[in-house]
């Protein structure tokens, strides 16, 4: 059965094949996961991958002379051009009929030139026909979603919780009494990648191109060298993303902007990791009851009185949901508690002087709703990491620059039941006591120039969802404890653990190539407010129906 698009076809066919248990099969092809599964999810499911090099020319060659050789003048040719068709049987299809019109060297030359554009010049409506079935297929509250993907460059790899903050800024999500406007929209995105409109990929990271609009304003490929006080008159801003390099200072009259959901400062100043270079945020942010998501490259940000904190007529960022990286003063790290919705915290602690840090709150307290913290420079004993261990839903922790002190770590049984990403990184930590039943749904853990360490606890191998252990600047003897538990996994037939072990070049380079990504050129702005257009214009049109 081929291009099934919904269960109910399947449903209507299924009694006129009988059951004789002789071993017959149905091949069911289809665009959608869910209709891949539904006929029997206890089979495997095969998910067609992009085309390699030689399938892919193999695909282009037969579409075009059928069983007759290529000639050996159009072989090169031909090998650039289904390159450029990126692996897609569909296009290599699409420009294998177009190829097979005029089989002449310089008219291939042509083609190879630019791929893309040969096909929409020639067969875009038949590639366009193809692919409208998927999009017409898709329900009302999707559409406008998959529209908005126009926005970024074709092939660009995009930051998920990125898109998320920008749909749900631009109002696709209707709001429910049982859900966020966030959890809906990754049930959107999920159901895109199900539906096989977008792909996935294990590394979502970059930023978006520059567009200026009404309620989105990303101008992240733009340095202001003093703050731009006209985007104030924006009142109904809801996201809000720059480059800032002038005073070290946000206005405080910032909080005019009340409708913000998201704000995002970075500085691409050469000294900007200089500590006179950090950001000093206003108190005001604080009054800013629609603001869900605040990152910074390096924010100091203020708290208010905790009686403020207390009152239950007080607003202070009762919805936040990201904060990140901000420094925050060690004497007031117990207020996190009070951000209730927080889900995502990286801080970094600052104390005048040591005897501050020692004198830290003896009772420390995060939101319980946190997923992801990353802390720097906290110094705190290993015996406070009980409090962490705790939170019901953390599933990554990032342990920077001596977060935390002391030779020995021994974690309590029940403490980190859904914690996925753990990474260890400038410790003075010595002696690590763990077993499975700390992590029991760990996939990764890195361990980062800690000098110290003697060894990984080896039970950490019997972690039955544990994927990858990353090192870098470790000691020899950390090295091979890991290499002991991949060999004792592998002897106990678990073939899925590796073993990444990088040198301090490797480390540096990764991160420098995850920093020039965010920074990369960006699209047209013509070709970027086309695509957000067809959205709105959308959205609209579903408003008027409905």
């Amino acid at each position: 059965m081929d291009d099934v698009w919904d269960v109910k076809a399947w449903d209507d066919v299924k009694r006129f094949f009988p059951d004789d248990n002789n071993g017959s099969r149905i091949i069911l092809t289809t665009r959608q996961s869910e209709v891949a599964i539904y006929p029997n999810p206890r089979s495997p499911v095969h998910h067609m991958k992009l085309l390699r090099s030689e399938p892919s020319w193999d695909l282009l060659r037969v579409t075009v002379f059928g069983r007759e050789d290529c000639p050996y003048v159009l072989e090169e040719i031909g090998w650039k051009i289904a390159e450029n068709c990126k692996g897609l049987p569909l296009a290599i299809v699409v420009i294998g009929g177009l190829l097979s019109r005029d089989k002449n060297e310089e008219y291939w030359k042509l083609i190879s030139q630019d791929v893309k554009s040969a096909i929409a010049r020639n067969d875009g409506d038949q590639f366009m026909q193809i692919l409208s079935l998927s999009y017409d297929s898709l329900p009302h509250h999707l559409k406008a979603c998959f529209l908005y993907m126009g926005v970024f460059p074709e092939d660009y790899e995009i930051f998920v919780s990125q898109v998320i903050k920008l749909w749900v800024a631009e109002g696709f999500m209707k709001p429910l009494a049982t859900k966020s406007l966030e959890e809906l929209a990754w049930e959107y995105l999920s159901d895109l990648i199900n539906r096989n409109l977008i792909e996935s990929s294990t590394q979502l990271e970059s930023f978006l191109a520059s567009f200026r609009l009404l309620n989105v304003l990303n101008a992240l490929t733009i340095k202001f060298n003093e703050f731009p006080v006209g985007i104030l008159e924006l009142v109904y801003l809801r996201f809000l993303a720059f480059c800032y390099r002038g005073k070290h200072r946000l206005p405080e009259s910032i909080c005019k902007l009340r409708n913000l959901q998201t704000l995002v400062v970075y500085r691409r100043d050469v000294s900007s990791r200089i500590a006179s270079n950090t950001l000093y945020l206003p108190l005001s942010l604080w009054r800013m009851p629609q603001l869900r998501h605040l990152l910074f490259e390096e924010g100091f940000l203020p708290y208010p009185s905790l009686a403020k904190f207390k009152r239950k007529d007080s607003v202070v960022l009762e919805n936040l949901q990201t904060l990140s990286r901000t420094k925050w003063s060690t004497y007031g790290i117990n207020n996190f508690v009070y951000l209730q919705k927080l889900e995502s915290l990286k801080c970094e602690f600052i104390a005048k002087d040591d005897l501050s840090r020692k004198h830290l709150p003896p009772k420390l307290a995060f939101p319980v709703n946190l997923r992801k913290l990353a802390l720097y420079g906290c110094i705190i004993s290993w015996e406070n990491m009980t409090v962490i261990g705790s939170l019901p839903n953390l599933e990554v922790l990032k342990l920077r620059t001596f977060a935390f002190e002391g030779s020995v770590w021994e974690p309590n049984e029940g403490e980190f039941t859904k914690l996925k990403y753990l990474l260890i990184q400038d410790t003075s930590l010595e002696q690590w006591h763990a077993d499975s039943t700390h992590f029991p749904q760990l996939r990764c853990l890195c361990l980062n120039f800690c000098s110290k360490l003697e060894a990984i606890p080896p039970e950490i191998g019997d972690i039955g969802s544990l994927e990858m252990i990353e090192l870098c600047e470790c000691r020899s003897s950390v090295v091979a404890s890991a290499m002991l538990i991949q060999e004792e996994q592998q002897s106990l037939g678990n073939e899925g653990l590796r073993v990444r072990v990088n040198s301090f070049g490797e480390y540096f380079n990764s991160h420098l190539d995850t920093s020039l990504r965010k920074v990369q050129s960006p699209r047209s702005e013509r070709a970027l407010f086309q695509a957000r257009r067809a959205a709105q214009l959308f959205m609209e049109a579903g408003r008027e129906v409905h």
